[in-house]
């Protein structure tokens, strides 16, 4: 078997999964700056999988539509923990695109 580079799909998106998960999980703890750093890690790790797989438009709109949901669920951990409620509604308008 093949070795994955720690550049690939095959990395790439289980700790996507992984960060998206530790940010919900953080979310639901009430750890504000651990969950914003999850939050992070998640939309870059969701921006390098647009990136890889930027020639293949049937991964890349499944990826679109991830990535969606992605920033809706980061801008609706930043507006509650920080108590911001305007970024609840970008978060509604993220969700509208996805």
């Amino acid at each position: 078997m093949k070795r994955a580079s720690w550049f690939s799909r095959r990395v790439v998106d289980p700790a996507n999964s992984a960060a998206w998960f530790a940010m919900d999980a953080l979310w639901l703890a009430d750890l504000a700056r651990p969950a914003y750093v999850a939050s992070a890690l998640t939309l870059a790790s969701g921006a390098t999988l647009l990136f890889l797989d930027r020639k293949r438009a049937e991964r890349l709109d499944d990826d679109l539509a991830l990535n969606a949901w992605m920033w809706m669920n980061a801008l609706w951990v930043i507006s509650d923990l920080g108590k911001v409620p305007p970024l609840r509604y970008a978060a509604m308008g993220v969700a509208a695109l996805g």
